[in-house]
Formats: C-alpha cells, structure tokens, sequence
C-alpha cells in the first residue's frame, strides 16, 4: 500500500513547502515526480485492472507476418483500436516484452501531462496532487489505451499553447483516435472551443441544450441516440459500452455530479481573472468537459465506464483551472475551494484503491513478484 501513499503525499509535502517559500524553484522536482510515477506505472507486473485483459492480445501478434497482415491474421484483433495493435507489433518486434508495453505507455503518459502543465508558474505541485488523485490510478493501472489516446491529446494541446496553432494541434489530438475510440469525445469538445463563442449566453445555451438532450435520453435510449449520430462500423464500440450499463460501482455519482456543476459555476464566475489566453483555454476545457461528464452522470447512471471515459481528461483540465485561479487570487476562498478540491480527488483516489484491491494490492513489479 505505501506505493500509492508516496505518489500523494510527496506533491502534498513539496506543496506545502513551495508556499513557505523553502522550495523557490520546482521544476526539476515537478518533473522528477512526474518521472517517478510514471515509474511506478511502468514497472508493474500482473498488477492493476487491465493487465489480463490485454495479456492474451499481446502474445496472439504473430511476428512471422508483416504488420499489415499480422493485424488481419490476428484473431482478436477487432478489439481494439489499430493503433493499439501497431504498437504492441512493435513492441514485441523489437524484443520488447508484454510488461514493456504499460512501461512506455505509462511514461509517456507522464510526459505528456507533464509537457501540458508545465508551462504554470505558480505552485505546479497542486496540479500534480488532484492528477495523483483523479488519474493516476486509472491512466497508468487501468487503462492504457485510453493514457495514450490522452496523452496524444494533451501534446496537441500542448502544441496550441505554445503555436496558438488550431489545425496542427488537432491533427496531433487525432493521433488519439487509433488507440482509443473515446478520443472522439475530446475532440468534440476541442472544437466547441475553437469555434463556439465565448460568452456568458453562450455559456447558458450549452447547458441548456444539454439538458434538453438528457431529457429527450430520458424518453429514448442513450446508446441509441449515440449508435445514431455514430458510423455504423463503430456500433460494437457502443455496445461494449452498453454492457456496462448495470456494473456501477455505488451510487455515489449522482452527488458527485452535483459537485462537479459546483465546479463548474466556480471556473465560469472566476476564470475572469485570468488574463492570458493560453489560461482561459485551459479553463473553458475544463468547463465544457465537466459539463459533458456530468450530463453523462446523469444520462448513463451507475455506468462507470462511460463516467470513466468523460471525466478522466476532464480531471486533468479541472485541475489545472483551480490552480490558476488560486495562483491568480489567494484568498480564503480560493485556498477553501482548493483543499475542497484537494480532499475530493484523495477520497476519489483511495476509494478506487478499495474498490479494486484485490488488483492493485499488493503491488507487484517487474523487479519482485
């Protein structure tokens, strides 16, 4: 258990010491951290919730054909996205083992949140304590199509922080879609940033007609409405989706989603106090994709999976908002909203942990097992 103890409390000690002002400078620490938990994600063996499951996909890739015909001869192929299959190909072409395969994805998942946040320049270590909390779990023990989808995303965002560059940093965000189909949601909201108008009415249409969507779900099924706005090829993809549907994980979510509107109201009403665009980018993300998550609360309850696919990104994003915010006005306020925050995504983090145990406790690497 102290594995998963040391990734939240070394940011929590670091914080702490960066607003005493005895850390003046934390980039390299902020980095190392990064570094290191993409370690612990990457060294694992038989440990976290999708170890089986990707097992026997890896060691059926035959290497005696060529890529292209590997993937059709391959008889579990229509699982998971190509782009997933190129890269186990790959791995195991080059001599690389199956535990290789969550060793790279969990570092450059690392990298790519790191590549993404680094830019801050208040106490970065704050990001990296709600990311611990809502993330670390599920990107580097659970699922590791879904980190790299992420990571290619927040590379593009990455990009377009730095370029202001939107058609560059969307082709780097699509990259995602060959690992994981989910990816599709992060470029939807990725464009309604782009092109959506800016503006408290706008703000209010955009809950408005997803409130009306999630009534009309009421009547008709969700996963119809999706299958019918979605190609028929991927109507497996919803399926898969489907079956989840009565495998929640408790009913906490309803409450859950109230917070996150919490959330919401509290980004929208003070994001206006950051001046720099790069900043506003990254809260009106956060405001869009936790107004999609909690309409997929409500509109998919006690389906954990499709909670899971919307808000893991928007986690990230979440995050990232409340920290500039709280960079830009420390006041009591702010600093109560954050340990709020803080003390959401610890309780969510260990929850996880209880939740499924019996996969990630006790800890197993490639080093003892």
């Amino acid at each position: 258990m102290l594995i998963y103890i040391i990734p939240a409390l070394l940011p929590l000690v670091f914080a702490i010491l960066y607003e005493l002002k005895i850390i003046k400078n934390g980039k390299f620490l902020y980095g190392a951290l990064f570094f290191l938990i993409g370690l612990i994600g990457g060294l694992r063996f038989q440990t976290g919730d999708d170890w089986e499951g990707y097992q026997d996909y890896f060691y059926n890739i035959d290497l005696s054909y060529n890529i292209v015909d590997s993937y059709f001869s391959n008889i579990v192929n229509t699982q998971f996205e190509i782009g997933y299959f190129f890269f186990n190909y790959l791995v195991k072409f080059f001599g690389g083992n199956y535990p290789f395969v969550f060793f790279i994805a969990s570092i450059f998942c690392s990298y790519s949140v790191y590549r993404f946040t680094r830019r801050f320049d208040g106490n970065k270590f704050y990001i990296l304590l709600i990311y611990i909390g809502f993330s670390f779990i599920l990107l580097h023990f659970n699922e590791i199509r879904q980190s790299i989808a992420i990571s290619f995303f927040l590379l593009g965002c990455d990009y377009y922080l730095k370029h202001e560059k939107k058609i560059p940093a969307l082709i780097i965000c699509l990259f995602g879609l060959f690992f994981q189909f989910s990816a599709v949601l992060y470029i939807f909201i990725l464009l309604l940033i782009f092109y959506f108008p800016m503006g408290k009415k706008y703000y209010i249409l955009a809950i408005l007609s997803l409130l009306i969507i999630y009534l009309i779900s009421t009547y008709l099924d969700p996963f119809y409405l999706i299958s019918f706005l979605l190609p028929t090829s991927l109507s497996f993809k919803i399926n898969i989706y489907r079956e989840y549907q009565q495998l929640g994980r408790g009913s906490g979510q309803g409450m859950y989603g109230v917070y996150l509107f919490i959330c919401v109201m509290y980004l929208l009403y003070y994001s206006r106090y950051l001046k720099l665009p790069q900043y506003q980018f990254v809260c009106r993300y956060a405001i869009f994709s936790l107004l999609i998550t909690i309409f997929v609360i409500f509109a998919f309850p006690a389906n954990y999976v499709m909670f899971n696919r919307a808000y893991v990104l928007s986690s990230i994003f979440q995050g990232y908002a409340a920290s500039l915010i709280l960079n830009a006005k420390k006041t009591s306020l702010h600093k109560l909203f954050f340990i709020l925050s803080i003390s959401a995504s610890l309780i969510f983090y260990f929850r996880i942990l209880y939740i499924s145990a019996a996969n990630y406790i006790p800890y197993r690497s490639i080093f003892f097992h």
